[in-house]
């Protein structure tokens, strides 16, 4: 019973301690999906992907997804969802902080960093991933030409000689 008591106070206290949604969030959230679709999107597939998704992620950060978008990289997270002049990768996209990004290229268009940094601010919605994976993964064939491998090959009893 005290344990039961115990967990419910646990859960009332997370309940009571959860940042308090704005009134405007739905619209905020609406506003910024529109932003994504419109222009974002291509900026990070353009700029972005190409080192931070897919096939490579530099720093640990990848970009496909608004769930690893949050979560961040090796130097942590990257964005404040609502407060873009604190997020990282405004920093570092407007080059007031290093690395520069886009790394061994130009500075993005100042239009294209103030797109990103309104989007951030309403919270940085996506609508779906930067990447749709199309491979599908196979399910591993062994053929009876790789049975044979010795590897494979059940072990045997021998006599040795003598």
């Amino acid at each position: 019973m005290a344990r039961w008591i115990y967990f419910g106070a646990v859960l009332a206290f997370q309940v009571a301690a959860a940042p308090p949604v704005s009134e405007k969030h739905a619209s905020e959230m609406a506003r910024g999906l529109a932003l994504f679709k419109s222009d974002v999107r291509a900026v990070l597939k353009q700029h972005c992907v190409k080192c931070h998704g897919g096939n490579k992620t530099r720093g640990g950060l990848d970009l496909t997804t608004r769930a690893s978008l949050l979560k961040g990289g090796d130097e942590g997270v990257v964005i404040v969802p609502g407060k873009a002049k604190a997020s990282l990768l405004f920093r570092l996209i407007s080059h007031l902080e290093k690395p520069h990004m886009p790394a061994k290229n130009p500075k993005l268009p100042d239009d294209a960093i103030q797109k990103i940094a309104k989007w951030i601010d309403l919270g940085a919605p996506y609508d779906q991933p930067l990447i749709v994976n199309t491979a599908t993964k196979k399910e591993m064939q062994v053929t009876d030409d790789d049975r044979q491998f010795w590897s494979f090959v059940p072990l045997k009893t021998t006599k040795t000689p003598l």
